[in-house]
């Protein structure tokens, strides 16, 4: 005679429960891992925009000091000491000249500047007259 075991049958449910939690859970870990991968690349590709653009600036930064051109007769490079500004500059190395804004206006377009503004270091090129 066979006996009837009452749990068997409720343990084949469970154990078919547990398989669909397996399989819900897989599913679930494979779809958090592709979020964890498109957050690495996400990063990865801001990482490389921003040293593309300090790159491109710092580029910039220098190729506005050293301009690459070659000097014209008369023309004269000056390195920019603390405190000097383009004003100062022109006063001091075209003193015979009245209209020193214009001198200015030289220097800033001979030197591609967008503003007055120099820091100390910077080299600029004197434009002869």
């Amino acid at each position: 005679m066979s006996t009837y075991n009452p749990y068997a049958y409720r343990s084949y449910i469970s154990s078919s429960n547990t398989k669909k939690e397996t399989q819900v859970h897989k599913q679930s870990v494979r779809f958090s891992l592709s979020k964890v991968s498109m957050n690495s690349k996400g990063m990865f590709i801001l990482a490389l925009t921003v040293l593309i653009v300090m790159s491109l600036f710092m580029f910039s930064a220098t190729a506005s000091t050293t301009n690459g051109d070659s000097l014209m007769d008369g023309e004269t490079i000056v390195a920019v000491g603390a405190g000097d500004t383009l004003w100062d500059i022109a006063k001091h190395h075209y003193s015979n000249t009245s209209d020193i804004s214009y001198i200015v206006y030289l220097i800033k377009d001979r030197n591609q500047l967008e503003s007055a503004t120099i820091t100390p270091g910077q080299q600029l090129i004197l434009p002869s007259l």
